[in-house]
């Protein structure tokens, strides 16, 4: 014979299921009247909750994309050649879209019309002289 609980155990215990139903049916009500939680945690009572943040007023500003330049092969060895000592860059809404900033004296800029005036510009200009930093540091006794 088998043991332990299964379907029939209801009849076996009528008086059992009774009093677990009323208690049940005693208990849940009881639970809305309880109190609801305390406060929350000391360290987020101090909280300011931010205000729902207010939907765009227009279409969200278009991303400002660079142009490229026309002839992209030669600008990129132009700037392949001299990277060392120069930024290249291209902007087609300049009268002047070839411009050149010099990466160890940033007030030298330059600027050419045509791919060819800027690369002879960038030949012909003299890299500025800079002290490297550990020659002051030598001795001369």
């Amino acid at each position: 014979m088998c043991q332990g609980i299964h379907h029939r155990d209801g009849e076996r215990f009528p008086t059992l299921w009774n009093l677990l139903s009323v208690f049940i049916l005693l208990a849940v009500p009881l639970l809305s009247v309880l109190p609801g939680p305390g406060p929350g945690p000391r360290h987020a009572r101090n909280i300011r909750r931010l205000p729902d943040p207010l939907p765009p007023a227009g279409p969200p500003p278009r991303r400002c994309i660079p142009g490229v330049a026309p002839d992209y092969n030669a600008f990129l060895a132009l700037h392949t050649e001299h990277r060392m000592n120069w930024l290249l860059s291209y902007r087609e809404e300049s009268d002047k879209p070839y411009q050149a900033g010099n990466r160890i004296d940033p007030d030298i800029e330059l600027a050419a019309t045509t791919l060819e005036a800027l690369a002879r510009a960038l030949a012909s200009f003299p890299p500025p002289d800079y002290t490297r930093p550990y020659i002051d540091c030598v001795r001369t006794d």
